[in-house]
């Protein structure tokens, strides 16, 4: 498990490094010393307290979750991973997925702890979960890049290609995963699902979607497909995400599609003579 402190350990920490009372500490929460002290003497404390102190703690010194996989870095073996969940519950299995993922039912995680945060940022009840892969050499772990192939796999897993269900070059595509036990690919949000769907629906070509897509560059997602897969899963840790760490993602989130926005029109222009059209993919 990756050591993080305990609330109680931070506050304490604050005190300390801080040189301040109790009270004054109470008074920068916005809560009672006696609430301050019945944490120190490990009493339950509320949801609403847990906010204030969290939130507290991140505009003192930021994000704490991040500092604590930075600190435990060197710890582990294995590859970490980040887990978003919108309800806050933890279920590390393969037959649990959104509708219509990009790869279909699997355990999606994320190398990224912020891209993690962000899909689930503007869910009140939203958690994250760190794992720790241990690769073992008989697993089928198969890489996609920001290509054809892995725009083709999306589009079918989100019910976009049922007209070419009978194509070669689609079913070309698909066989590169049919018995992938971990999938490795870029990820996709909601804008770039949205010029997956525009390539799908043949307003532009594979060229033009590519290039986009490379501009908005997500960082990696790990689809975990098989039981086999998952056992190479070790939960290290949940991380409790504060009010003021959520708000802060949603705000860079609508920051960098206002940021990408142009470079992705340019891009559509500059590559519109490029590339094939998605009937032209599958003539």
């Amino acid at each position: 498990m990756l050591k993080q402190p305990s609330l109680k350990e931070f506050l304490q920490m604050f005190i300390l490094f801080e040189d301040a009372s109790v009270e004054e500490l109470a008074n920068a929460i916005g809560v009672s010393p006696r609430t301050i002290f019945n944490i120190f003497e490990d009493k339950n404390v509320t949801d609403d307290i847990k906010q204030k102190c969290y939130s507290f703690l991140y505009r003192y010194n930021g994000s704490i979750n991040k500092a604590t996989i930075e600190f435990n870095q060197d710890i582990f073996e294995g590859k970490l991973l980040y887990h978003g969940s919108k309800d806050g519950v933890l279920s590390p299995t393969k037959d649990v997925s959104r509708d219509k993922c990009d790869f279909g039912n699997g355990f999606y995680l994320s190398d990224n702890y912020d891209q993690a945060v962000d899909f689930v940022c503007a869910y009140p009840n939203s958690a994250i979960y760190g794992f720790e892969f241990l690769k073992e050499k008989d697993l089928n772990i198969v890489t996609l890049d920001c290509d054809l192939d892995w725009m083709i796999s999306i589009c079918y897993y989100r019910g976009k290609l049922k007209e070419y269900e009978n194509s070669k070059e689609l079913k070309r595509a698909l066989k590169i995963t049919q018995d992938a036990d971990v999938i490795i690919c870029p990820i996709a949000d909601n804008r770039m699902i949205q010029i997956i769907t525009n390539f799908a629906d043949g307003k532009i070509t594979s060229e033009q979607a590519k290039y986009s897509l490379r501009a908005l560059n997500l960082g990696n997602q790990y689809v975990f497909k098989t039981d086999k897969a998952l056992k190479c899963l070790r939960h290290i840790n949940s991380f409790y995400l504060c009010e003021v760490e959520k708000a802060e993602h949603i705000s860079k989130v609508k920051e960098r599609v206002n940021a990408t926005r142009k470079h992705v029109e340019d891009t559509i222009k500059k590559y519109r003579r490029d590339g094939k059209y998605i009937d032209e993919v599958f003539k």
